[in-house]
């Protein structure tokens, strides 16, 4: 998708010519000091930081498990367009 030069006004990202934020690829998984999180390749945080102190091993797993997941996906499509993933 084209991207514009108008910016996010929070973030700074750049924004898509319809005006959707978009998060630049590669993402990754981040684990860090107790915290989880998905970065964009910025090193922009896309979700709040989550403490695995707050959970249990299994549901920790399990967050691991998901957020692989989501990067994994989102990775794939680098270079997909959207309209070319919707039909």
């Amino acid at each position: 998708m084209k991207t514009t030069n108008l910016r996010d006004p929070i973030r700074g990202d750049k924004l898509n010519a319809d005006g959707t934020l978009h998060s630049p690829e590669p993402w990754h998984v981040l684990e860090a000091g107790g915290f989880i999180n998905i970065l964009d390749a910025n090193q922009t945080n896309l979700l709040p930081d989550m403490s695995m102190g707050d959970f249990s091993v299994a549901e920790i797993k399990e967050v691991r498990r998901v957020y692989h997941r989501i990067v994994a996906c989102v990775n794939a499509c680098i270079g997909i367009t959207t309209q070319t993933l919707e039909e």
